[in-house]
């Protein structure tokens, strides 16, 4: 089947990715019908309460009904690429009670991001929050959507060691079930790689440490030379068939 032609996306659209976005744009069908090219933009506004005396809010009655200092926020979601392999980048909009467009926040993508999911900025999160940010509800949340890379921003912000952070959902069971989280750091010298279907369990993470030789030696020409420390679990499907198996290897890394 070749299907061509663009869909407008009327004023009743949304997207639905921990809050519901208001969405508008097009989708340019170009041959496959299930794979089309994606132009949309999809918008949340919200609320968020100020310090008092900040010169970024104004006073003023909060829709509860409750007087006190905020800011108009409006995330947009900017959704372009393929439906496949789509690509996306996150905008935010700070307002005064008089609609006046206030300053930028310095990393817009991840406080975007921690905005839509926790109504506040990485600067006030507490401990518990910086855990949440990296707990099951949150990856799974992710897993059905396309906001791997605000999400990685964001922990890249949170905790310097994260590098990247992929969640992926294949299908074929429900999404804690079936979804498998990658993630990838660096300590030091030390690169570590946890993933696995460890939104079901916990004990299905897989973990790999790989450590140069030269950080265990002091000398750079064992650079090449990687000692890697692995659990690897297999047959996660049920818990009969689920095995572990734990290795220490040598492994020589040849760039070209």
């Amino acid at each position: 089947m070749h299907l061509s032609g663009e869909l407008d996306l009327g004023n009743r659209s949304y997207y639905n990715n921990f809050k519901k976005l208001d969405a508008t744009g097009k989708v340019k069908f170009t041959g496959d019908p299930i794979n089309p090219e994606l132009n949309v933009v999809a918008s949340y506004e919200g609320v968020h309460r100020g310090a008092t005396g900040t010169s970024t809010t104004s006073t003023g009655v909060l829709p509860g009904g409750e007087q006190g200092t905020y800011q108009k926020v409006v995330v947009r979601v900017y959704i372009t690429g393929t439906r496949e392999q789509p690509k996306v980048k996150m905008g935010l909009e700070l307002y005064d009670q008089q609609g006046n467009l206030l300053r930028d926040r310095p990393d817009v993508q991840a406080d975007a991001f921690a905005f839509l999911v926790t109504g506040a900025f990485p600067e006030e999160f507490t401990q518990q929050d910086r855990v949440s940010l990296a707990g099951s509800n949150v990856l799974g949340g992710v897993a059905s959507s396309i906001l791997s890379g605000p999400l990685t921003d964001l922990l890249r912000k949170e905790f310097g060691i994260v590098k990247s952070v992929d969640v992926l959902y294949y299908g074929g069971g429900t999404l804690q079930e079936s979804a498998d989280v990658r993630l990838t750091g660096e300590l030091g010298d030390a690169v570590f790689r946890l993933g696995g279907r460890v939104l079901s369990d916990l004990n299905n993470t897989n973990v790999s440490i790989q450590l140069p030789m030269s950080a265990i030696v002091g000398s750079p020409k064992w650079h090449h030379l990687v000692l890697e420390a692995e659990r690897r679990v297999e047959g996660v499907e049920t818990i009969d068939q689920r095995r572990e198996s734990r290795g220490l290897r040598l492994l020589y890394r040849i760039i070209f």
